[in-house]
Formats: C-alpha cells, sequence, structure tokens
C-alpha cells in the first residue's frame, strides 16, 4: 500500500477524489500565510492535509478528543474534510456490488457498501450518496420525463450558466418543496434552495395553473374506492363461480341478489 494513500489527492485535488473512514483529529492554522492544514487519522496513519480554505479553522479547539470521522474530499476548493453525520458510519469496499450503478429504467441502484451502528451486518446505497443517521436515505424513485425546449429556455439557461437539467431539477425541487435532509438524504439529489424560492415557486404555480387545480388526497381516495370495489366485483365473480359449480342456477343467485339490493334501496329511503 502507498506509504500516503492522499499522496495523488494532494497532487490533483481538482478530480473529485473522495478518501473515506477519515478520522479528523486537529486543524491548524497558520496566521503567517493563511494555511491551514488538516490533521487526520487514516487505516491508523497519521497525516497532514494542506486546506485551501480558512473558514475551517475555526474548528480548532472543537474537535472532540476522539476525532470526527468523515471523508476528505479533493474539488475545486482545494482539500475539505466532510463528517459523517452518523460517526459510526464507515464504507465497506469489499461489499460494494459489481454491476452498473444504474438500473434498466434509469433509477440509481445500490452497490455501494456501508455499515453503522444501527446496522452493522451492512448495506447498500447509491453511488455518491452519503447515508445519513442510522444509515437511512431515500432511494431513487425518479422517472424519466422528456421535453423539447425552445431555444429561449436554451438561452436563459445559458445566461444562468446552468444546463437544462440543471435548470429544471433546481425549479422542480423548489415548486415541489423537496427537502433533502442530512439525516435522510435522497438518492436522487432533488432538494430546494431555501424557503423564499419554494414561496415564490408556489406562487407562480398557484397563478398561472390555480384554475385546474383539484383535490389530490380526494382524487387518491376515489382511485382507492375505485380499486376496492374492483377487489370486491371480483371477490363476487368467485362466489358466483363457487355457486355454479356446486349445482346452483344463476337465475336464482340473481333474485336472492336483487332482492337483497331492493331491501338496501328501501332502508335507504326510509332513513
Amino acid at each position: 500500500m502507498n506509504a500516503n494513500p492522499f499522496a495523488y489527492l494532494i497532487r490533483s485535488p481538482w478530480r473529485g477524489i473522495q478518501v473515506h473512514n477519515v478520522k479528523l483529529m486537529d486543524v491548524t492554522h497558520h496566521a503567517d500565510d493563511n494555511r491551514v492544514l488538516l490533521h487526520v487519522e487514516y487505516q491508523g496513519q497519521r497525516h497532514e492535509l494542506p486546506h485551501a480554505p480558512s473558514y475551517l479553522a475555526s474548528h480548532v479547539g472543537m474537535i472532540p478528543a476522539g476525532g470526527l470521522v468523515g471523508y476528505v474530499h479533493g474539488g475545486s476548493l482545494g482539500i475539505v474534510f466532510h463528517q459523517y453525520q452518523d460517526q459510526t458510519l464507515r464504507r465497506v469496499p469489499e461489499m460494494d456490488l459489481p454491476i452498473d450503478s444504474r438500473g434498466p429504467d434509469g433509477r440509481l441502484v445500490d452497490i455501494v457498501g456501508w455499515a453503522c451502528a444501527a446496522r452493522p451486518e451492512g448495506f447498500h446505497a447509491p453511488v455518491g450518496l452519503i447515508p445519513g443517521m442510522d444509515g437511512q436515505f431515500e432511494r431513487d424513485q425518479t422517472v424519466e420525463v422528456s421535453v423539447r425546449a425552445p431555444q429561449e429556455f436554451l438561452q436563459e439557461c445559458k445566461r444562468y450558466q446552468l444546463t437544462p437539467e440543471a435548470m429544471l431539477r433546481s425549479f422542480i425541487g423548489d415548486v415541489t418543496g423537496i427537502m433533502n435532509w442530512g439525516r435522510s438524504p435522497r438518492a436522487d439529489g432533488y432538494s430546494s434552495n431555501g424557503s423564499d424560492e419554494r414561496n415564490m415557486a408556489e406562487a407562480w404555480l398557484e397563478r398561472a395553473h390555480g384554475r385546474d387545480k383539484i383535490d389530490l388526497a380526494a382524487l387518491e381516495d376515489q382511485e382507492y374506492q375505485a380499486e376496492e370495489r374492483r377487489a370486491e366485483r371480483e371477490e363476487f365473480g368467485f362466489l358466483m363461480d363457487e355457486y355454479l359449480d356446486a349445482g346452483g342456477k344463476a337465475e336464482d343467485l340473481h333474485v336472492q341478489v336483487q332482492a337483497i339490493v331492493d331491501q338496501q334501496a328501501a332502508q335507504n329511503e326510509a332513513n
């Protein structure tokens, strides 16, 4: 094994490399050159990592004696430490599944191995997702929707330096009020941009399409009642088959059922 597993990360921090199960032991801030060092422990060995943003210096003296467990990420800001929300969380690479990260329907599938105190036997999560408390996360339940976009929309995306997909995902997060909580992160990555954005998106939707809004709860109840009725009709059909197989006549059954219906109708009128 490389004596310093972070060597490549230090040379090329912008490549987006992640090293998991890293314990942050200390942060030192050198005021003379505003340099910040991360003092970490990885697989029983201590390492010092250069850190670009100086704001992490506020962690000095606030790190528990046992350290904070998380992962080190190399990105545009340099090398950054992110702590696991569940401090018992650990990556288990030997559990990783050798299959595609997306299923036939395009959804992210659970292939990355993890374990934590609440789930010591281990579990799988999608690529790129860090599970929350007790290993919780929300699985990808997205469906693919295709839409042809006009040039005017593409120009607006260009103006705000967003891809069309990123622009639509951002709006979807606000108009649906999606909250991507750290304790149970979403595999699909959707999240609102904030309370003001949610309120403005809701106001736009109400203004533009409020006249067509329906009571979704009532609609779902109607659909549930219809499904219940379908199941009852199916069950009645089975009973009729049993009656006929036992030698009964359909006409006789119809007469009996009609008598029950008439009795129920008369009772309803009386009430």
